[in-house]
């Protein structure tokens, strides 16, 4: 007698084994997908945070607070952890056109010794040259390669390389624009009108007198001139001839002279 074999929904126990071989089988590819997928998100986020964390250390070439006509080597770091033990080298060695053979730039210690730490945010500038004085000057070159490596604060090394053209912003226009250095400025000119100012120089005569006291003197001194001035053309109609033109030159001087004094005596004053 042949034993019957059962069936469910039109499968026997044999296509079952298979379907559910081939569920395992399914659910282990997924499974190990899914574990790829988690390995690379795991990986892609520690990579974003290492970038966000490390320092940058970024080294360009800018025009000067001071004037846009000088140009000034500019090192920041602009990460937010520290840089260490960090290198720069430039290569052609940056050259000014007026070099001073005893203090050559490409010598800068900043350029040949590694620098201890930068700080997060920090700014280190080094002065470079006059653009107007690098003018229709083919011995300098206008393009240079700076290579910065230096460590983060857990040692991993890192290494940047960047592109600086001093002419990128030949035959550019721009708007001048009154900073922190032209108020500098300013103040250093008033400082100096200061510093020669009679009153701080001890030699100004102050008289102090009452409003009353200053109308009476003024009202005295204008009538005491009015009176000199009447006097003195009666003079003159007195006189005739070469004697009159000179008398009337004297009495010019004069009138002139007692100007200056009424005016010096009203400055000599302060009415309180």
């Amino acid at each position: 007698m042949v034993p019957r074999m059962t069936t469910f929904w039109g499968l026997d126990a044999t296509a079952w084994a298979a379907l559910a071989a081939l569920g395992t089988f399914g659910l282990v590819l997924v499974a190990s997908i899914t574990a790829v997928a988690a390995f690379h998100q795991v990986r892609e986020s520690r990579r974003i945070r290492e970038e966000q964390t490390r320092p940058y250390v970024v080294v360009s070439v800018e025009p000067s607070p001071a004037s846009r006509q000088l140009l000034d080597v500019v090192i920041r770091n602009v990460g937010s952890t520290p840089a260490i033990g960090t290198r720069i080298e430039i290569e052609p060695p940056l050259k000014r056109a007026a070099e001073d053979d005893q203090f050559p730039l490409a010598k800068a210690r900043v350029f040949t010794e590694p620098i201890a730490l930068i700080a997060p945010g920090y700014t280190m500038t080094v002065f470079l040259d006059n653009g107007i004085e690098r003018k229709d000057r083919d011995d300098l070159p206008e393009v240079h390669t700076a290579t910065v490596t230096y460590a983060d604060s857990t040692g991993r090394p890192l290494r940047d390389t960047y592109t600086l053209d001093l002419a990128a912003q030949r035959g550019s226009t721009w708007i001048g624009v009154k900073g922190e250095h032209d108020a500098a400025k300013a103040l250093e000119v008033i400082a100096e009108s200061f510093s020669k100012a009679p009153l701080l120089t001890g030699q100004v005569e102050a008289v102090i007198e009452t409003r009353r006291g200053a109308g009476r003197r003024l009202a005295h001194e204008r009538q005491t001139a009015r009176a000199r001035h009447n006097k003195l053309m009666e003079m003159m109609g007195r006189t005739s001839g070469p004697e009159q033109a000179t008398s009337r030159a004297a009495d010019q001087a004069l009138v002139r002279k007692l100007k200056m004094m009424v005016k010096k005596a009203r400055t000599r004053h302060r009415v309180e």
